[in-house]
């Protein structure tokens, strides 16, 4: 293996992801370190939702009682097909259906306003693995079993969805 020097260690800890999940037993991620910007919910949340969680057999708002425990998401995209367009009337049910409600496995709400935290949606993006990653959190699912990450049987969304994500809780989780 080929060693790297100095400038090159210097720029992979520089571009280091400020919420990637920690190895394995070093505990939560620090939430207060991911820059706050405000994203929109209907921008910039919703189309995350719907490219990675809207599925007919995850989170559809599309199915009457979705199996990802009748969270709905909205309408995702199918067969490659372009996102959908939703109402204003689907994007606010979307967002009561999150924001301040309680989760199916967890002690947590599913997005706590300005407490990605204590946010079982972040929770569920944030680590691979929650028993191992985040003892913390994990601790609020006793009994019911923590559940698959999400997205589940996909790749982590990307660093940048995930800091979307975060930040629009931190900001306070508005309907925008």
């Amino acid at each position: 293996m080929k060693a790297i020097g100095p400038l090159c260690a210097a720029s992979l800890l520089a571009c280091s992801s400020p919420i990637a999940p920690p190895p394995t037993g070093a505990g939560c991620v620090d939430f207060a370190k991911v820059a706050a910007a405000a994203p929109s919910f209907k921008t910039d949340v919703v189309p995350i939702f719907q490219r990675s969680c809207a599925f007919k057999d995850c989170h559809s708002s599309e199915v009457a009682n979705p199996p990802g425990e009748g969270l709905k998401l909205g309408r995702g995209a199918t067969n490659g097909m372009p996102l959908p367009q939703m109402s204003d009337a689907e994007i606010a049910a979307v967002h009561d259906g999150v924001v301040n409600r309680a989760s199916a496995r967890s002690s947590l709400v599913t997005v706590a306003p300005g407490d990605p935290g204590k946010s079982w949606l972040i929770a569920k993006v944030a680590y691979q693995d929650l028993a191992i990653d985040c003892a913390a959190v994990a601790a609020s699912c006793a009994g019911k079993g923590c559940g698959d990450p999400m997205p589940r049987g996909e790749s982590q969304l990307s660093q940048k969805n995930r800091d979307i994500l975060v930040n629009w809780v931190k900001n306070g989780a508005k309907n925008d």
